[in-house]
C-alpha cells in the first residue's frame, strides 16, 4: 500500500510525503503514481489517456490518443480548474492543438498541485463541431487503499 499525505512545503507550495508499506520484497517506486482520469464525451470522440505524476519533481507525463476525430478538427487541448459547482472553470495551461496523438511532460505549479489534490483539475478538448468542449478528462489522485 502506498500512502500519500499532503503537507505545505516552503512558500506554502504543497508537497507530498509518501510512505511505502509493501511487504514480501516488492520493488515499488512510491514517488510515481498514475492519476485517475474520468472521461466525459459529448459525442463519438473517445480517448485513451494516461497521466503519471512524479511526486519528487511535481511533473506530470501524459499521453493522449484520440479516436473518432481527424487532427484538423481539434482546435485546442488545455487544462482547466473545475469550479466549486463542478462546472467549467478558468484556463490554467494550454497543452496542444490539432494533434490526435500527443504526449509530453509539464511541471505542476503549487496551485495546480492543490487543485489536483482537491480533484479540481480537468483537461478539455475543443473541436470544430464543439468549440466549448467535446471531451473532458477529470484528473484526480488515486484513492488510497
Amino acid at each position: 500500500m502506498c500512502l500519500a499525505f499532503l503537507t505545505l512545503g516552503s512558500c506554502g507550495a504543497p508537497s507530498y510525503d509518501l510512505t511505502n508499506q509493501v511487504g514480501d520484497g516488492d520493488d515499488v517506486d512510491n514517488s510515481v503514481v498514475h492519476l485517475d482520469a474520468k472521461v466525459t464525451s459529448n459525442n463519438r470522440l473517445s480517448v485513451d489517456a494516461s497521466f503519471v505524476l512524479n511526486f519528487e519533481t511535481n511533473s506530470v507525463e501524459y499521453r493522449l490518443v484520440f479516436m473518432g476525430i481527424q487532427e484538423e478538427a481539434i482546435l485546442a487541448i488545455d487544462m482547466h480548474e473545475r469550479s466549486e459547482d463542478s462546472q467549467s472553470g478558468p484556463l490554467l495551461r494550454w497543452l496542444s492543438a490539432r494533434q490526435a496523438i500527443l504526449g509530453d511532460r509539464f511541471i505542476l505549479t503549487g496551485r495546480e498541485m492543490r487543485l489536483l489534490q482537491e480533484s479540481r483539475l480537468y483537461v478539455d478538448v475543443h473541436t470544430l463541431l464543439d468549440p466549448g468542449g467535446a471531451l473532458r478528462i477529470d484528473l484526480s489522485l488515486p484513492k488510497l487503499k
